[in-house]
């Protein structure tokens, strides 16, 4: 069985570093409006690429990605 992480834009664990158990629970923390890993993801893109706008439309902003356990 595996776990979710949530990743920003510079490939850092955000959210729990623990992981989630379901996709859902990390897709719920990561887009969640009020949740710390959604203001950790935004917070690093605005460090990285400034304040939202639309010439950043291809630029990947966080992501899930799912890490096998042995």
């Amino acid at each position: 069985m595996g776990l979710y992480f949530i990743y920003d834009c510079n490939n850092n664990v955000v959210g729990n570093p623990k992981g989630y158990r379901t996709f859902k629970g990390a897709d719920r923390q990561q887009n969640s409006r009020w949740s710390k890993a959604r203001e950790a993801i935004w917070t690093a893109f605005e460090e990285k690429y400034g304040k939202h706008d639309s010439t950043r439309a291809n630029v990947l902003v966080s992501s899930i990605k799912l890490k096998e356990s042995k």
